[in-house]
């Protein structure tokens, strides 16, 4: 994404912003892992047909995803590990998105947070259909983390939450 300069959050003034959340019962480390691992999104992911990320996932690395039928190319412009990632791309007609991925720590597990906004003459051309969009898709995503997390985390949190009740 081509910008004059790194982006420290989503854009607040965007036409279309989605902010959705999620409790996960698994570890933190469990759940930020399913998320940064770029190149398995598409075993976990339902919209999430290819993805291409050479090397670690760091600030200032491009990752290539396929999601719904768009190819997406993605910057990473804020990286905290285990708490906080921040991307964005530039797509076909200017659109601009800019997308946080959020993870605190919880009583149950992990609470994961995601932002995000989307700008550019495609937006503005039809805010409310884009509008249900994103959140249908970041529905999606955040329901397909929980769910992978949950299934593949190791703590005994987990375990009890997963394990099936005994018939007596």
């Amino acid at each position: 994404m081509s910008t004059t300069h790194d982006p420290m959050s989503v854009d607040i003034k965007a036409p279309v912003l989605a902010h959705h959340e999620i409790d996960v019962r698994a570890a933190l480390a469990t759940v930020w892992a399913r998320q940064v691992d770029v190149n398995r999104w598409p075993t976990w992911q339902a919209d999430v047909t290819t993805t291409c990320l050479h090397g670690p996932l760091t600030v200032g690395s491009d990752f290539t995803w396929t999601t719904t039928g768009f190819t997406i190319i993605s910057t990473v412009y804020q990286l905290f590990e285990p708490i906080r990632i921040l991307w964005g791309s530039a797509g076909e007609g200017a659109t601009v998105s800019l997308h946080e991925w959020l993870f605190q720590p919880s009583a149950i597990g992990v609470h994961v947070t995601t932002n995000k906004s989307l700008s550019g003459p495609r937006v503005e051309a039809d805010p409310s259909g884009i509008q249900k969009l994103l959140d249908a898709s970041l529905q999606s995503w955040l329901a397909d983390l929980k769910r992978t997390a949950e299934e593949t985390d190791p703590t005994p949190r987990a375990r009890r939450r997963l394990a099936k009740p005994t018939r007596r």
